[in-house]
């Protein structure tokens, strides 16, 4: 594949950095890594340079949250951009794709090879629907070829093509293709989600992009299919472990209190148990300790607990982890 020319900007020099590592460990010797600290110096750059690809951060000290995307897509229309921040928040991923961004990466829960991958994917992805914008004649050819799995809509809703990856994503041809479509909302500009069980009963998830083509001299709209299967199993898995973290912290918590009160520490590590459907039982787990607190002989102690574990605070902890 042809050298991939990628504007970083980003203005964290660490995080900056740290992007270009991964690049170095997944060996993309193909993805030429060039950083601007602003959204003004990335503009001045794109003005002056060609690039096939903008990695951006959302939280800009001149652009934060989606004026950076609102800005590079209006003066700069014909260079894909993915996203880069470090919240994981859904909305904000799916506003940044409504706004036209290729694809939406979170810091911390990416590895070398999905930000290679989505670097490509997107390159090759904007350049499908290019040509497909340009020339049907050529157009058979690109979506044979193409890694990304491509499907063509007629006006009816009928599949009148699908590439060989999409055939393999999806698990059948046209006719099953159809099917898996069948109800979904297929507009240009807004990226849509399918699910689709598999042979083993697995959920599937697509992201599916259109774009209103000519397709054998008649409107077509063409699909791109992305499985998104493995982020959200990856994500699904990050918010299990962040949940399970907190109801440690409040744990560990609770068995410091106890110390302090003179409690069992096994009856607390009883109560605590299985931190991950906890709540209920650190529940009762704080009532313990406030009758235990208020029995104690230091009053500067159980007045401190009592209002440590006040019904007040307690169920601000409760509406946190929730």
């Amino acid at each position: 594949m042809e050298t991939i020319r990628l504007l970083l900007v980003e203005d964290d020099r660490s995080q900056a950095v740290l992007v270009r590592k991964q690049f170095e460990r997944a060996d993309a010797a193909n993805i030429s890594v060039h950083h601007a600290d602003s959204l003004a110096a990335a503009l001045e750059t794109l003005r002056e340079f060609e690039f096939d690809i903008v990695v951006l951060d959302l939280a800009l000290p001149d652009a934060a949250g989606l004026q950076g995307i609102k800005t590079l897509r209006r003066e700069m229309p014909s260079t894909p951009v993915v996203v880069l921040t470090g919240t994981g928040d859904p909305w904000l991923a799916l506003a940044a794709l409504k706004l036209g961004a290729q694809d939406f990466l979170v810091k911390g829960q990416m590895d070398p090879r999905s930000l290679v991958r989505a670097v490509v994917y997107a390159v090759t992805r904007h350049r499908t629907l290019a040509a497909a914008r340009e020339s049907e004649t050529n157009l058979r050819s690109v979506l044979e070829n193409a890694s990304d799995g491509l499907a063509v809509v007629d006006a009816k809703g009928t599949v009148v093509y699908a590439n060989p990856s999409a055939r393999m994503l999806i698990g059948g041809g046209a006719r099953e293709i159809e099917q898996a479509l069948f109800g979904l909302r297929l507009i240009e500009g807004e990226p849509s989600e399918l699910v689709v069980v598999d042979g083993s009963g697995d959920d599937r998830v697509f992201e599916v992009r259109v774009t209103e083509v000519r397709w054998q001299r008649r409107y077509a709209r063409l699909l791109a299919l992305r499985d998104l299967s493995e982020r959200r199993r990856n994500q699904r898995l990050h918010e299990r472990l962040v949940e399970t973290d907190r109801l440690a912290v409040v744990g560990q918590l609770a068995l410091g209190f106890a110390r302090e009160v003179n409690f069992p520490a096994k009856a607390v590590a009883a109560e605590v148990g299985d931190l991950s459907s906890g709540l209920q039982r650190i529940r009762g787990l704080f009532e313990k300790l406030r009758k235990a607190a208020s029995d104690s002989a230091d009053p500067k102690l159980a007045g401190f607990t009592e209002r440590l574990v006040s019904k007040q605070q307690f169920e601000t902890q409760v509406e946190l982890l929730d």
